[in-house]
């Protein structure tokens, strides 16, 4: 009942000078347009009075529109992902200073953020800090232990390192995650010939190559490790499989004949008599040294089948593996 009393009281304040000016006598001196009736002005004060009760009995509310976020008047926040996007545009700009910089600010605002943690690593691998890539390769790791490529790159490191079990764990665990990949499997291919382990190099090998890539794959690798006899023969065996990899051919022949050439080499100078002392000049002499026996001189590619050209050997053609057949380290 209060409120009722309340707002009739409102009611009639509001509605006061409408009536006060209704109740007035019209003027006769007026010579203008018909004067609004007192009917009119009640009307016309009614409305305002229920115009003015109802904007104040109206609660105001008001509303503030959210910034657009990719408006460019409104400033970007410091995120993971805006510092890694700036630092590997440095990175590949060439400005590692910058990109360092951009990477250590990622790692601030979240200290597991995987893809900087890879890009930071790569960053020192390639500036031959091992040490501190392997760091970050671990952390990388631990933040995502089912990432293959964390575990592919930290075993390369450690191979890098000559920490060849640990590499050879590591690459386990990324070939255990993705055992259909060809590059893992290379990986630690290269690494189990290094460690003299081959049969196991080249189970890995024949899991995801067929027969003739894998024989072709495990001469390269035998090649690199300087085991040329057993190198010629894997590539034998992958020119029989597969007669068009013409490669395999040229390397088997390659190799066989620098291998004869090596062997009667070796006869023929224990056959000689041995050269009389060479005569060494004294120091601070001007004299040129006399040159080494097998020394080469230039020419041909002898570094790449460890033979001196005087002995007639032939530059081998480059190596081309076949793809996916490369055993590269890198993913």
């Amino acid at each position: 009942m209060g409120r009722f009393l309340v707002s009739i009281s409102i009611f009639a304040v509001l509605l006061a000078p409408g009536l006060a000016g209704a109740g007035e006598p019209a003027s006769s001196s007026w010579t203008g347009p018909s004067e609004p009736s007192a009917v009119g002005k009640i009307s016309a004060s009614i409305k305002s009075g229920f115009s003015k009760l109802t904007g104040a009995l109206t609660p105001q509310m008001t509303t503030e529109q959210a910034p657009d976020p990719i408006s460019l008047s409104v400033p970007a926040r410091p995120s993971p992902e805006l510092h890694l996007s700036v630092g590997k545009m440095a990175d590949e700009g060439g400005n590692s200073e910058k990109a360092e910089h951009h990477y250590q600010e990622a790692l601030k605002l979240d200290g597991k953020h995987f893809e900087t943690l890879i890009a930071y690593a790569h960053l020192f691998d390639r500036q031959e800090k091992l040490e501190e890539a392997m760091e970050l390769y671990r952390r990388a790791v631990l933040a995502k232990p089912t990432s293959a490529v964390a575990h592919n790159d930290l075993g390369i490191c450690y191979a890098r390192r000559g920490m060849l079990p640990e590499a050879l764990e590591s690459l386990g665990k990324a070939i255990q995650l993705q055992p259909k990949q060809p590059l893992y499997r290379n990986n630690a291919a290269t690494v189990l010939v290094e460690m003299k382990r081959v049969d196991e190099a080249f189970s890995h090998l024949r899991a995801v190559h067929p027969e003739a890539i894998a024989c072709y794959n495990m001469g390269y690798l035998l090649h690199k490790a300087g085991d040329t006899q057993t190198a010629a023969r894997m590539f034998a065996e992958a020119a029989a499989k597969d007669p068009s990899l013409k490669e395999a051919r040229a390397w088997a022949e390659r190799l066989r004949t620098a291998d004869g050439q090596r062997r009667d080499s070796a006869a023929r100078i224990a056959r000689r008599p041995a050269d009389p002392p060479l005569a060494v000049p004294p120091p601070g002499s001007s004299a040129p040294m006399p040159p080494s026996v097998g020394v080469s001189t230039g020419g041909g590619n002898p570094a790449l089948l460890g033979i001196s050209p005087r002995t007639g050997a032939v530059a081998a053609p480059p190596l081309q593996p076949l793809p996916p057949a490369a055993a590269s380290y890198r993913r």
